[in-house]
């Protein structure tokens, strides 16, 4: 795979530069080994990366190796704790979907990176393929999980990413209704649901988000307007040729900091304090909060209390007007 075609974009330009990082290689690396002086890291160790893949019979299909890492990202520490080096470049494929904190993983990835280093990765177009239903990811959900720092895929991302995916033939699916017999889920709502509740306590691997070329331009527009992306893009390029759909299959992506920005600074401090500047509440807050908790429960208490008698009264209705009938029948 060689994507971009600027001479700064490529993955030939890639494995020239002096050291890179390849997030999450697996059995199939963007850069081997041999290509230039890269490092690979995952967030487990090799030995369990092995035996989890150990019967993926695609991998053995195509006689792909899981590859051996250089050093663990381990869960709830920051890539720049997991180590001292700064990297020319960091790739990844198909690995960004799956992050439940999309813009703070890239600013991750920033925190290892060189001023002047490239940021490249890969991941799936939900309209070339088995996501094509799916709506797609705003600004909004994006922001959300950047602000609150997600750690793991949220119940609405488990059941979207579930519910969503069918079994994608290459067509054209603009005719193809929904709720067509011709769409095979790849799970059905009551399984989503389930796994959305399941995931509540659990870890639950999912496509957590869903773009096109044109959607991922304008999203990262927009978070650089609003101060939450401090990167400049230097391409993002559909992969070529499009499937029937009409969209893309892939994403290529290519992205340099911009020193102007600030947003991981922000990001940093909203790990103690919201970007919003919302303070704590105050012990008069607090009290406050528990007189309007005491207040609606008092509330709700007198409701059902009103429902029980409407309901009481109903039924000695019932019975008088029964005696009422039985009286009359008696004349």
């Amino acid at each position: 795979m060689d994507w971009g075609v600027g001479e700064k974009t490529s993955l030939i330009w890639l494995k020239k530069k002096k050291k890179g990082l390849e997030i999450s290689p697996l059995f199939a690396p963007l850069i081997l080994k041999d290509e230039g002086d890269v490092m690979y890291c995952d967030y487990i160790d090799y030995e369990s990366l092995k035996n989890r893949e150990n019967n993926n019979q695609g991998r053995i299909d195509c006689g792909l190796e899981v590859q051996p890492i250089d050093f663990v990202w381990t869960p709830e520490k920051a890539l720049k704790d997991c180590t001292n080096v700064k990297f020319d470049y960091i790739v990844s494929s198909h690995v960004l979907e799956h992050v439940p904190n999309f813009i703070g993983y890239i600013h991750e990835m920033k925190s290892v990176l060189k001023d002047d280093g490239i940021i490249a990765f890969v991941i799936p177009c939900s309209k070339g393929g088995g996501e094509y239903y799916r709506g797609l990811s705003s600004v909004g959900q994006l922001l959300e999980a950047f602000i609150l720092n997600y750690k793991k895929p949220t119940p609405s991302m488990i059941y979207d990413g579930h519910r969503q995916a069918f079994l994608f033939e290459n067509i054209n699916y603009e005719d193809v209704a929904y709720n067509s017999s011709k769409i095979q889920w790849s799970h059905s709502k009551n399984d989503s649901k389930n796994v959305s509740i399941y995931s509540m306590d659990n870890y639950v691997d999912a496509h957590c988000w869903a773009f096109t070329s044109e959607s991922l331009v304008n999203r990262f527009k927009e978070l650089k307007e609003i101060g939450c992306f401090d990167f400049d893009i230097l391409e993002i390029k559909a992969s070529q040729p499009a499937t029937n759909t009409g969209h893309e299959a892939e994403i290529y992506v290519s992205l340099t900091p911009n020193k102007k920005n600030n947003s991981t600074l922000i990001h940093e401090q909203s790990k103690t304090k919201s970007l919003l500047n919302i303070e704590k509440p105050t012990e008069t807050m607090t009290d406050k909060i528990t007189e309007l908790e005491k207040a609606v429960e008092h509330g709700a208490k007198a409701f059902y209390e009103a429902v029980d008698a409407q309901n009481l009264l109903k039924k000695e209705k019932v019975d008088l007007e029964k005696q009422i009938s039985k009286l009359k029948g008696m004349r």
